[in-house]
């Protein structure tokens, strides 16, 4: 009756860590069970809900880059800018396959000669969602607020909100940017 009450209990456990559909419970799960009948489905679980669950260090990863890029631009360096842009962007500013050049590009734009210097910051309020785009290389789809304080060499200042919708690589590099003005 031992592989009977076995076979019991393993099936519960299973219906309790399927139903409660969480890593922690599936992980507990093949814990309890090693070599349990559902080892194999639980890890499939796994995969499937971190395919879809953003990490505490993907959301670093994402900040991260946006970070780089907007401190970059504060500083004016090419090399911090490009540095966490991908080659080659599906979209940059509505610009279809844009290269490094069109940020930097974009950069020196924003210093028009009567700006004397800018502040960009992410307000952290990230919405991350991902993608699979291979064997645990995922996608990152972003939406936040980022806000820019430009000091004019005359004195005055401006400042202007803007709602930010971008991608970023499994390397933590932006392939596309939207940046949209939000008025007031």
């Amino acid at each position: 009756f031992k592989s009977v009450a076995v076979h019991k209990i393993d099936s519960i456990d299973w219906v309790t860590a399927q139903t409660t559909n969480t890593v922690e419970a599936l992980e507990d799960y093949i814990e309890g069970h090693p070599s349990g009948e559902h080892v194999d489905d639980a890890n499939d679980l796994i995969k499937g809900l971190n395919a879809k669950t953003v990490q505490p260090e993907e959301k670093v990863l994402v900040a991260s880059a946006f970070n780089s890029f907007f401190t970059g631009i504060n500083t004016k360096d090419e090399t911090v800018v490009t540095s966490v842009v991908a080659q080659l962007l599906t979209s940059f500013l509505g610009k279809q396959n844009a290269t490094r050049a069109d940020v930097v590009t974009f950069m020196h734009k924003l210093y028009k000669g009567n700006v004397a210097s800018q502040n960009w910051a992410s307000l952290d309020n990230y919405k991350i969602s991902k993608k699979e785009i291979g064997d645990n290389q995922y996608e990152y789809t972003t939406e936040f607020s980022a806000v820019q304080n430009v000091e004019m060499t005359d004195g005055t200042s401006t400042k202007n909100n803007y709602r930010i919708n971008a991608k970023i690589n499994p390397d933590g590099q932006i392939t596309q940017l939207l940046m949209t003005r939000i008025l007031e």
